[in-house]
């Protein structure tokens, strides 16, 4: 009587199952690992979003709550307000306070500062090297925001209504005058609307307006005596 052998194996059948089912796995798994992969890179960019937003947020701040009621002047004798948004160059231009005093310079801690956005939504920051331009002395000029759909500014008048225009039109008002109340709004291109209340000059202690306004006066006079 022959003999039969039995046969170790797998069947074609179960080959073909075993490949369904590791298609079905591999698919399974490269979906999960690309919504994790896509879930860092979101999660990244908002991080880095939430970062910008803050770093300017605490800049802009900074520069609207040392807010100096301190004219200055350009080349040709002419007198810029210490605040003013009706510049047509610039969204808002002040001078600012609350920086070092860097001995033989003409700051005096104070510096000239505007903001003004561009048609590709970016928000600039000018900075101006001195005070008192006795020459032509042109400002520079950073990136500080992207993807900015609207900066506006409304400041506090008379009547305490908040107004875009300042000096507002209907007040007259002496060059140094700041308003007593700033409202920043600024519109992202996605949508996101970021608003701050910052109080005037009137909540700065009046020894440091002071000791501003001395310290540029006497580095000014300095800088008059070495041009004569």
């Amino acid at each position: 009587m022959k003999r039969v052998r039995k046969q170790f194996g797998f069947t074609l059948i179960e080959v073909l199952v075993a490949l369904v089912i590791f298609a079905v796995l591999s698919v399974l798994g490269y979906q999960g690992l690309a919504a994790i992969l896509d879930y860092e890179q979101r999660s990244r960019t908002s991080y880095e979003k939430q970062m910008q937003l803050h770093r300017a947020t605490a800049v802009l701040l900074q520069d609207f709550i040392h807010l100096r009621p301190r004219s200055t002047r350009d080349r040709l004798g002419g007198r810029n307000r210490a605040y003013q948004t009706t510049d047509p160059d610039y969204i808002v231009s002040f001078v600012r306070g609350g920086l070092p005093t860097i001995p033989g310079s003409s700051f005096g801690g104070m510096q000239r500062v505007a903001y003004s956005l561009t048609d590709e939504d970016e928000l600039l920051r000018w900075v101006w090297p001195v005070l008192d331009a006795f020459t032509e002395v042109d400002p520079e000029s950073t990136v500080f925001m992207t993807d900015v759909d609207a900066f506006e500014i409304y400041q506090l008048n008379a009547a305490n209504e908040f107004e875009e225009n300042w000096p507002p039109l209907n007040e007259s008002l002496t060059e140094d005058v700041l308003p007593r109340m700033i409202r920043l709004e600024i519109t992202l291109s996605d949508g996101v609307t970021i608003e701050r209340l910052i109080p005037g000059v009137e909540s700065v202690p009046a020894a440091l307006q002071s000791s501003d306004e001395s310290n540029s006066e006497d580095n000014n006079e300095g800088q008059e005596g070495d041009d004569d």
